[in-house]
């Protein structure tokens, strides 16, 4: 009869207490049962293999509304100031990968904040550390993940950082807002009807933002090799279950809510071969399309700051996309004149050529290799594709509606003139009709205004051949 899982876990429990190992006490709310199988199999591998903790590093996007000029660059500066924000000095590798990057401050120890001049800010914050406690730390680290996120996302905030996230997005917003209000020609306001993107607002989606994006740092001082063929199998799953959620049924997002599987580490590790797109001796970076995972020695590495100032800028970039396809697609087909959207079109394609291209050769290659393979992951080019594939139909949709509308003003317009001139020959025509009567015809009439109802008919069916 097999145990229950409250049984399973004191089992476990005595098992490793009689070896010396220290396990940490298990509800059966928060755990799924080892087999007896997966017990030995795990522990035959030297415990000091397993990480001591995982810092994790996170990204909060969110939108200003509309790009940021000199001016407003200054007033944005100004608000810093007074908000006793420091400047932050580490942003070289920032302003290698992007021309649009402005500036970046140090909002508290935890908090950095970057603004980019196409209207996006980032903040890219360290969130607790997890200690790897569990053989399946994977797992917990999982869920630990899964409810911070729920935290911030949500239309209710209740993070620790949730209260700094709102005030300073809100302060900018309403900055924005008010520049765009005080300093906007009036020429400009009299043509444009749309200003500020509807994504620059607190009750916007969730609390005014949309998404999360992490990256995990393993820290593990124990082991000599990275290598992902070197790694125990313990090890294997863990870093699979990490880049690959589904796997243990671990989904982030908030509109599914999966049962986990009753084996999460059941899975083989054959059909997985993540790579490690740096090969240092005392450092590794795996990617895929959900995570991004390093394992280094050192809690200072500087793989940490490269790969923050590649997340930062991957995400200001995919968020402008999401931003930019948002606020077109939920406009009226009016809102937009054909020169508005083809210099959004424009815009947009020279800004993304200039976001996945321009790069200073300068840097190491490994530092090119891995940001592609954070491109390619990221499927910002599905975003993109999706949004420039819209603006052309939009263009298609309103070059559409503006020959329409063309026909229609040139089918009045026959129809004016032919009014005009059939009034001024209508007399001449009941002249004729009437012969030598001078008194009023009423055939004759209905027949003039039948023939002036036929040539008014005949105009509209003409223009609408």
């Amino acid at each position: 009869m097999r145990p229950s899982a409250y049984e399973a876990s004191l089992l476990s429990e005595v098992r490793q207490s009689a070896l010396g190992v220290r396990a940490p006490r298990i509800t059966p709310l928060c755990f799924e049962v080892e087999t007896n199988k997966d017990f030995d199999k795990y522990m035959k591998k030297k415990t000091q293999e397993k990480p001591k903790k995982i810092i994790p590093y996170r990204y909060l996007p969110f939108d200003l509304g509309m790009s940021i000029d000199s001016d407003l660059s200054s007033e944005i500066k100004s608000y810093f100031k007074r908000k006793s924000f420091e400047n932050l000095t580490d942003t070289v590798l920032l302003s290698a990968f992007s021309k649009y990057f402005l500036y970046g401050v140090k909002i508290s120890d935890d908090i950095n904040l970057y603004i980019y001049s196409f209207g996006i800010g980032v903040f890219a914050f360290r969130d607790d550390e997890f200690s790897c406690e569990s053989n399946r730390y994977a797992l917990f680290y999982g869920r630990d993940k899964k409810e911070k996120y729920e935290s911030i996302l949500s239309k209710k905030p209740h993070h620790k950082f949730s209260p700094t996230f709102a005030k300073v997005s809100d302060d900018l917003r309403k900055l924005t807002s008010n520049y765009l209000r005080d300093h906007e020609p009036l020429y400009k306001k009299l043509r444009e009807k749309h200003y500020i993107r509807r994504s620059a607002n607190s009750s916007w989606e969730y609390a005014g933002f949309s998404y999360l994006m992490s990256t995990s740092f393993i820290f593990d001082d124990t082991i000599e090799s990275f290598e992902y063929e070197d790694l125990n199998t313990n090890y294997k799953k863990n870093l699979i279950i990490m880049l690959e959620p589904s796997v243990a049924n671990l989904e982030e997002s908030n509109l599914l809510d999966v049962e986990a599987s009753d084996d999460p580490y059941g899975f083989s590790i054959d059909e997985y071969s993540p790579k490690d797109w740096i090969k240092k001796s005392d450092t590794a970076v795996y990617i895929s399309w959900s995570a991004v995972v390093s394992i280094i020695k050192d809690p200072d590495d500087e793989i940490i700051g490269f790969i923050n100032s590649m997340e930062v800028d991957l995400q200001a970039m995919w968020f402008y996309t999401y931003c930019m396809y948002d606020d077109t697609s939920n406009l009226n087909t009016s809102e937009f004149k054909i020169f508005q959207l083809k210099t959004r079109l424009f815009e947009y394609k020279k800004m993304y050529a200039e976001f996945k291209l321009n790069v200073d050769y300068e840097l190491p290659g490994y530092i090119f290799e891995i940001r592609n393979e954070l491109i390619n992951t990221s499927r910002i080019d599905n975003q993109c594709q999706r949004f420039t594939e819209y603006l052309d139909f939009r263009m298609e949709e309103t070059t559409s509606r503006n020959l329409e509308e063309r026909q229609r003003f040139d089918t009045l317009s026959q129809i004016l003139l032919f009014a005009i001139a059939y009034i001024q020959g209508a007399p001449l025509i009941y002249k004729l009709l009437m012969g030598e009567y001078l008194h009023f015809g009423i055939p004759q009439s209905i027949f003039i205004v039948l023939l002036a109802i036929l040539g008014v008919v005949w105009i509209i069916k003409k223009d609408n051949m």
